[in-house]
């Protein structure tokens, strides 16, 4: 069992794994905040997560531009995710100020 496990992950990178587990804790949330568990709105989450992939995309390209470097995509995934699994989300279109 602890060979196939190891053997396992070796094949993916950590930037993968954090990848996947941030988006299992993204649906997590989604299906918590669907039933009423969590107090917040699923669509205000996804917009959240909209908005801060799309702020996580510029400001990686505008710094790999500007450092001469290949952006990495997985890093903006996991940057957008990570911020938004700890911001709460969008209440009112004045929050995005926050967000970005």
């Amino acid at each position: 069992m602890l060979k196939f496990l190891d053997n396992l992950l070796n094949r993916i990178t950590m930037y993968r794994l954090v990848l996947y587990y941030l988006i299992f804790l993204l649906v997590a949330a989604l299906l918590l905040s669907t039933t009423r568990i969590m107090k917040y709105d699923p669509f205000a989450l996804l917009a959240s997560v909209g908005f801060l992939l799309a702020i996580c995309w510029a400001a990686n390209w505008i710094f790999a531009r500007t450092f001469r470097v290949a952006p990495n995509a997985e890093s903006v995934y996991i940057s957008a995710l990570i911020l938004a699994l700890i911001i709460t989300p969008i209440q009112s279109p004045a929050d995005l100020w926050f967000l970005g």
